[in-house]
Formats: C-alpha cells, sequence, structure tokens
C-alpha cells in the first residue's frame, strides 16, 4: 500500500495492490503518510489535519480525531505506536485509537522515529537525537509449548484477552493461507509433515 497524489479535493489517494502490477485507488478525505503495524496500517495527518485512519486493506478506513497534527514520521515496535512531530512532539498509542503525549525535554521539531535494540530512537532539527529507555519486545504471539503424546508441536497463543486472531501458514514465507482463528491462552497443535510451514498469528481486527 502507498499514500501518494492529492486527489481532486486536494487530500491524499490512498494506493494498493496485491502483486505491485495491478494497482487501485482509494480517495482519503485528510493528507496523511502511512506505517504498518501488527497486521494493519496507520494512516497519519498531515497538513494541520488531526486524524488517524486505520486500515488492513486500503479501501476500508477507521478514522480517529487526535489532538496532534503534522506528524512528520512514526514508527511500531514493543506493542507500542510512536508518533513524533514539529515542536518536539511525542505521543504513542498501543492501538493507534488512544494516543498519550509524551515529554520530549525540546521544543526542536522531530524528524523521524525508529525502534531497535530495545529503545526508540528520535531524530530531529539542529542535530538532535533522543533515545527512550529499554521498551522490550513482549513474547511472540505464538510460541512453542512442546510436543503431545501424539508427536505433535503444541503451540501457545500470546495475545491481548478478548481479541480474536487468524493463524494463518505458508511455504515460502510470502503467500499465506489462514489456517485457523484463535483467542489468546488457545493450544494449537500441528501435525509434522516432510514438507516445511511457517506460521504466524495477526489479530483479526486492528
Amino acid at each position: 500500500m502507498a499514500v501518494g497524489n492529492y486527489n481532486f479535493w486536494g487530500f491524499s489517494d490512498v494506493i494498493t495492490s496485491p502483486n505491485s502490477q495491478t494497482w487501485a485507488v482509494e480517495p482519503l478525505d485528510f493528507h496523511a503518510f502511512a506505517r504498518f503495524g501488527p497486521g494493519y496500517f496507520v494512516l497519519f495527518g498531515m497538513f494541520g489535519d488531526n486524524r488517524v485512519a486505520i486500515t488492513t486493506d486500503g479501501k476500508n478506513f477507521e478514522k480517529h480525531d487526535v489532538t496532534f497534527s503534522n506528524s512528520n514520521d512514526a514508527t511500531f515496535g514493543a506493542d507500542t505506536w510512536v508518533t513524533v512531530g514539529p515542536g518536539g512532539f511525542i505521543f504513542s498509542s498501543p492501538d493507534a485509537r488512544a494516543w498519550d503525549p509524551r515529554p520530549s525535554g525540546t521544543t526542536l521539531g522531530l524528524n523521524g522515529v525508529a525502534y531497535g535494540a530495545e529503545t526508540f530512537v528520535a531524530v530531529g532539527d539542529a542535530g538532535i537525537i533522543l533515545q527512550s529507555g529499554r521498551v522490550p519486545q513482549t513474547k511472540p504471539l505464538l510460541s512453542q509449548a512442546g510436543f503431545s503424546s501424539q508427536k505433535q508441536l503444541v503451540f501457545v497463543l500470546n495475545g491481548e484477552s478478548g481479541r480474536e486472531y487468524v493463524v494463518q501458514s505458508s511455504e515460502d514465507l510470502a503467500h499465506w493461507v489462514d489456517w485457523m482463528t484463535a483467542t489468546s491462552g488457545q493450544t494449537l497443535t500441528i501435525s509434522l509433515t516432510n514438507a516445511v510451514h511457517f506460521y504466524r498469528a495477526l489479530p483479526r481486527n486492528p
């Protein structure tokens, strides 16, 4: 998915493709840039548009008004969204819906933010670099619990209580097929075969 040229109304267009060859355009009613998180995209408002939108397909958008505008960059790590912008603003959110301001200690504009090595780093005007404290990743959504008496692999789904997840399988890490739905704490068993399979879990709804 990409967010690019302004449409007839002066806002951004969302451009999606299933194969990087055929593209479809969906109009958006505010200026935005996109960042990808745990199974969904978040569109962050720019040019004074105090909004964010969540989408899993680039066609349907769950929109929320926010107190910040003119986001310059955003990233997702350790189950947390972080966005930065002019005047040194930093906001964080666990789900891209409710956002909390975080003190930055500067009024210099922040232009970029990234997560790695269990910390967030923001960079901005006049060469300023800000680094958060340690923010470790939580355990993976799928963790191996052992083998069953029938020599099947046993996994446990870790996630938010009450949220439904879709477990997918793949043979090449490029093409994924829905295998089953599950909730946090549920045990999954996988029969061993000679073929190589990969598995992942994604939130069914952002």
